[in-house]
C-alpha cells in the first residue's frame, strides 16, 4: 500500500513506477492499472499521456475522448491558429444555428487573413450582431496565453454556459475541467500543454491498438473480471471509493463492494500494488461517513508506505515544463 496525499503525486508515481519497470526490461503489457470508476482515473491517464507511456483504457470513455474535453482543448488549439480547421469546426458548431456547412465558410473567410487578430476581425465580421460573443472566447484565451492554468479555468468558464445545457452529469464533466486547470500548473507554455494533451495518445485509435499490443491495460474493476496481468496497481483504493459512497448504509450494498474490492486484488498473478490519497479531490475529504466504512482501515503500518506532494516539487527544475 502505498500513501499519497495528491491524486497528482499519486499518478506520477504510478507513471514512473512503470517507466522504471519498463527500462529494467518488463513489458508494458506485462502491467494493469484497475480503477474503480473511469473519473477515478483521470489523473492517472494524464500522466500515462504526459510521461508517453502507450496504454489502453478498457470500461469507460477516455479522459481526452470525453466530449466536453475536446470542447475545451479545441477552444485552445483554436486560438493558437486560425489555419486549425478541425479545433475551429469542433468549436464554431457547438454554438446554435452554426453547421458544419456554415463553419466551413466561416474558417475559409479566417485562414485568408495572416494573422490571429485580423482572423477574429474577420470572423466578427462575418457573424450576425447577436452571435458576437464567439469571438469572445479565442479571445479569452489569448488574453492569458502566457498564464496556462488561467487560460483554462477561463475558457472552461466561458463553455460552461453551453455544455452544461448540451450534456448531462455536467457536475461531473466540470470535474476534468478542474484536473485540466491543476495539470496546467506544471506548464509555464500553454503551446507545451497543447502539444502533450491534443495530439493523439499513442491508444486513442482502434488502428493503434491493434498495431501495438504491448500497452498498459487501464481497466476499470467491473471490466477486470475474467483479466489478469503479473503486476497490478489498484489505484484511488480510499475511503468513499471501497465501498463507494454511494452504498454506505446499505448492508448489501457494502457487501457487493467487498467483493469488488476482492475482483480487483485478485487480478495479480505476481505483484499487487495498492495506491490511495487523500485531499481535495478524494471523498474522504467532504464525507466523513466514507472514513468510517472504509474497508483498509486497519492494513498495519509496516505494509504502508507514504509520500508527500511537497516532494514533487523539490526535484529538478525540469519537473516545470516550458
Amino acid at each position: 500500500m502505498v500513501d499519497f496525499d495528491s491524486d497528482l503525486y499519486e499518478a506520477k508515481w504510478v507513471a514512473e513506477d512503470l517507466i522504471e519497470r519498463h527500462e529494467t526490461g518488463s513489458l508494458w503489457s506485462d502491467h494493469m492499472i484497475l480503477t474503480r470508476t473511469a473519473w477515478g482515473s483521470r489523473s492517472v491517464e494524464a500522466m500515462l499521456i504526459e510521461k508517453n507511456i502507450p496504454y489502453i483504457f478498457i470500461g469507460g470513455i477516455s479522459f481526452l475522448q470525453a466530449a466536453h474535453v475536446k470542447d475545451l482543448l479545441c477552444l485552445i488549439r483554436a486560438s493558437a491558429s486560425n489555419h486549425d480547421e478541425l479545433a475551429w469546426i469542433r468549436y464554431l458548431t457547438l454554438w446554435p444555428r452554426i453547421g458544419d456547412v456554415t463553419a466551413s465558410r466561416l474558417i475559409s473567410a479566417m485562414k485568408e487573413m495572416g494573422t490571429m487578430n485580423e482572423a477574429l476581425e474577420q470572423l466578427s465580421n462575418k457573424l450576425k450582431k447577436d452571435q458576437q460573443k464567439i469571438v469572445d472566447g479565442p479571445k479569452t484565451i489569448l488574453k492569458y496565453w502566457n498564464e496556462p492554468t488561467k487560460a483554462l479555468r477561463v475558457g472552461g468558464e466561458f463553455l460552461k454556459p453551453i455544455l452544461s445545457e448540451k450534456y448531462d452529469k455536467w457536475d461531473l464533466r466540470n470535474k476534468d475541467f478542474d484536473l485540466l486547470v491543476r495539470l496546467a500548473e506544471r506548464y509555464r507554455s500553454l503551446m507545451r500543454f497543447i502539444e502533450t494533451y491534443t495530439l493523439d495518445p499513442i491508444t486513442s485509435t482502434v488502428a493503434s491498438r491493434l498495431d501495438n499490443q504491448d500497452v498498459v491495460t487501464l481497466i476499470t474493476v467491473h471490466s477486470a473480471k475474467g483479466t489478469e496481468s503479473p503486476v497490478c496497481y489498484v489505484i484511488r483504493v480510499e475511503p468513499g471509493m471501497y465501498p463507494h459512497i454511494r452504498s454506505l448504509g446499505a448492508e448489501d450494498d457494502e457487501e457487493e463492494e467487498r467483493r469488488i474490492l476482492y475482483v480487483a486484488m485478485t487480478r495479480a498473478k505476481n505483484e499487487l500494488i495498492l495506491t490511495r490519497s487523500e485531499g481535495p479531490s478524494s471523498y474522504s475529504y467532504s464525507y466523513g461517513d466514507a472514513a468510517e466504512a472504509y474497508f483498509l482501515s486497519d492494513v498495519p503500518d509496516k505494509l504502508v508506505e507514504e509520500h508527500w506532494q511537497y516532494e514533487m516539487y523539490l526535484e529538478k527544475d525540469d519537473d516545470f515544463l516550458t
